[in-house]
Parts: structure tokens; sequence; C-alpha cells
């Protein structure tokens, strides 16, 4: 009996650290060579953890197995350290330090209630907007905003600006219509207490697939100029139900995927639209050098696309935040899908993600503040 239970142990332990293996092998691999490497990345915390497990346990039957099992779990430090961030506690002060500027990314999630002409308690809108306004950034990116053009409805540019005391915002919008409400406008946005300058987008999809552009602009602070580039690869619509979908803004392709796919069928669909929506944005990127990449990038910290746009840059969160940092309310308590990338040029002085507010979106704001490298 001891032996079998030997046995099935080691065939554990093995199973374990293959699976572990290979998924530290996926984030290398683009997902149109291999395509189920997404699954791996999303259940990397789960494999690591269970690799360490494997480690503990194993040390009951064999000091050598627990040892190699160890090896094989520090291979993957550094993705480790991606995913799971490790700092000196430290609190976020809202007083900017002088000489710096604060950057705040955010998938708005439409802005909540635009029906409601009154900001009462009980729209998601306005708790957005207060924090907005309490963080106070010199530079807003959003993404996931709708805007309504309708007399008896709220302008959520127009409250941004209010709130948020931008004197500035592009929002090259992906223009839509709807028959009650007139023209809806949708994309991705950047707001500013400064002038932008150098404004232009990246197209990373056809209309019909429904795609926000990739935006970039640049500010001029004390005669030098801090470039951001901001995107939203596309979103998987995991949650996302057949009555919800306006199947006319859709092309034929996506409505199946969308209507007629497992999850799994989504997860590998959609991993390949984002590893060629990362090759547009790393264009871009080498193009224009921008110091702050930031957006919904809609992939984990263990995947090929994040890997991929992260390159030499600093992930803003794990510089200074500690955990997983999750900026997704729902599915797992693990899911980082929003980022703020720092160019080396620039060093972080503090960063948060904010969860205070969880029904003012499905994403959670991530806040940093920079300052030039001296």
């Amino acid at each position: 009996m001891k032996n079998i239970l030997k046995v099935i142990c080691y065939a554990i332990f093995t199973v374990t650290c293959v699976a572990y293996l290979i998924a530290l092998v996926a984030v290398y691999m683009p997902p149109s060579t291999f395509q189920h490497g997404i699954f791996f990345s999303l259940t990397f915390p789960i494999l690591a953890a269970s690799v360490l497990g494997c480690c503990v346990i194993s040390i009951f039957f064999s000091r050598k197995i627990s040892a190699a099992i160890l090896v094989i779990f520090l291979l993957g430090f550094q993705q480790i350290r991606n995913v799971f961030a490790v700092n000196v506690p430290k609190a976020f002060t809202y007083q900017k330090p002088q000489g710096s500027i604060r950057i705040m990314t955010w998938n708005v999630h439409e802005m909540g209630d635009s029906y409601n002409t009154h900001l009462v308690d009980s729209n998601p809108r306005l708790q957005l907007l207060q924090l907005i306004q309490q963080y106070n950034p010199d530079v807003l990116c959003v993404q996931d905003l709708l805007e309504y053009h309708h007399p008896d409805l709220r302008s959520a540019v127009n409250d941004i600006c209010a709130f948020g005391n931008f004197n500035d915002h592009y929002f090259p919008v992906d223009r839509f219509y709807n028959e009650g409400y007139g023209e809806i406008n949708y994309g991705s946005a950047i707001f500013s207490k400064l002038p932008l300058e150098n404004v232009c987008t990246a197209i990373m999809g056809s209309y019909n697939d429904v795609n926000e552009q990739l935006l970039h602009a640049s500010i001029n602070l004390n005669g030098k100029h801090i470039a951001i580039s901001t995107l939203h690869l596309r979103s998987m619509s995991l949650k996302l139900s057949n009555k919800l979908i306006d199947h006319k803004l859709l092309s034929k392709v996506d409505t199946v995927t969308l209507t007629e796919s497992s999850v799994a069928e989504k997860l590998l669909f959609f991993s390949r639209q984002h590893e060629r929506q990362a090759k547009i944005v790393k264009k871009h990127v080498e193009q224009f050098q921008p110091t702050v990449i930031c957006g919904d990038f809609n992939s984990v910290p263990s995947s090929y696309v994040y890997n991929k746009l992260k390159a030499n840059y600093t992930d803003a969160f794990l510089g200074s935040g500690n955990g997983f940092g999750a900026t997704y309310r729902g599915i797992s308590p693990t899911l980082r899908i929003d980022y703020l990338l720092l160019h080396p040029s620039v060093k972080l002085i503090q960063s948060k993600v904010d969860y205070r507010f969880p029904n003012s979106s499905d994403h959670y704001p991530v806040i940093a503040d920079i300052a030039w490298n001296k």
C-alpha cells in the first residue's frame, strides 16, 4: 500500500512539474505557434503553487526529489515575480511629490449610467468620477468609453473633464449608431491637464471587429516630452451572452465566435487576436518610443503578449505593489490584465491599484507617479 501511494505521488509530482515547465516555455511561444499556451498562462499561479506544494510533500519521500522539484520551481522565478509582487509596504501619498507627474489608467466599462441625468449615489459613474477627482491625475487614459450624443443623456467626456479638471483630451472614436439615441461614440481616450501634442492613432482592427484604436500623445513637462501610448486589446467576452450582442456591429467571424463558441474556444481565438494586435503595438512603440505604455491588455503577466509588450519596460505595480494586484473584478482573484509600463528613462515613485469602488466598473484603476531619471 505504501509503495502504491508513493507511485501515485511521484506521478502527480511529474505531471505537475511538466505542466509548470510548459507554462514557462509558453511565455516565449506566440499563440499562432503554440495555441494552447493560453491555458498554461492562465493557470500559472495554480501551477506554481502546486509545484511548491509538491516540493514540500516530497521531503517525506526523498530529499533529492524535493531538491530537484525546488530547482524546477526556481526556474520560473522571473515569471513568479511578474505574477506576484513583493515590496516593502508603503502607504500611497495622494499629494503628488514635487517634480512628478501622475498617470492613471482605467477601463471604465462604458462609464456607468448615462440615462441618469443627475449624478445620484446609486449611479456608478459618480463613484468613478469621485475616484478620479481624489487622485487628481495629470494624465488619465481610459478604455471602453461610451459617449452618447443626445440631449437627454449625460456626456461621459464632459463629466471626466469637469471632475478631473482636464483642459485637453483626445478621443478618436470608433463610431456606431443606435436608432433610439442617435450617434454613440465608443473607444479609448486620453485626458490631460496639459496640452496634448503629437497625437495619433494606430488601427488594431476593422470597424466590424469593434476594436479600439491604439492612441499616442505627448505632453511637454518642463521642456521634456512625456510620451504616452494607451491600448485596449480585444476583449474575450467570456461572460457575454447572446442576448446582449448587437449582431449588426460584428463581423460574421466575431458573431460565431461570441455566440456559439465555448470558453475554451474563445480563449484560443482571442489569444491569436491579441498576438496580432501586440505586433501592431510593438511596431508603434518602436517608432514613437513612448515613456509610458498603459491600458487594458486583456492578457495576464504570465502570457506571451504581456512579456512581448513589457520588454525592457518597468511594470509599475511590480515596482511598488504587493500580491497579485488583480485589476479585473470576477473570474479569478489573480487576474491582472491592466498595466502601466514605464520606459527606463523614468523612475517610479509610487503606484497603486484601487479596490474601493468595485461597482463603478468591472476593472480597477492603476495609478502611478513618475519622474525623470537623473
